[in-house]
């Protein structure tokens, strides 16, 4: 299932043409680095409908920009139902 999950990514991102700096492989799965929040949304939702599992989204503070504007970093997570 974890292959199967992975082609999907790839699939959708050379279809979409999302735009992702890294991709790492880890025990418990893979982390894709996406350029823009909005491509990796559209990826949870297409996720979720086609296998059925179970989506997170989260922020932490990254820092401020120089107007003082505070910078979020958004991490989504999929975990497919067994």
């Amino acid at each position: 299932k974890k292959k199967l999950i992975h082609d999907f990514i790839n699939s959708e991102v050379s279809i979409q043409g999302y735009k992702i700096t890294k991709e790492e492989e880890l025990k418990e799965g893979f982390d894709f680095y996406f350029v823009r929040k909005c491509d990796a949304f559209n990826l949870m939702k297409k996720l979720k409908e086609t296998f059925n599992g179970e989506t997170k989204n989260s922020r932490t503070l990254h820092g401020k920009d120089r107007n003082g504007k505070l910078s979020y970093r958004s991490t989504f997570l999929f975990r497919a139902k067994d």
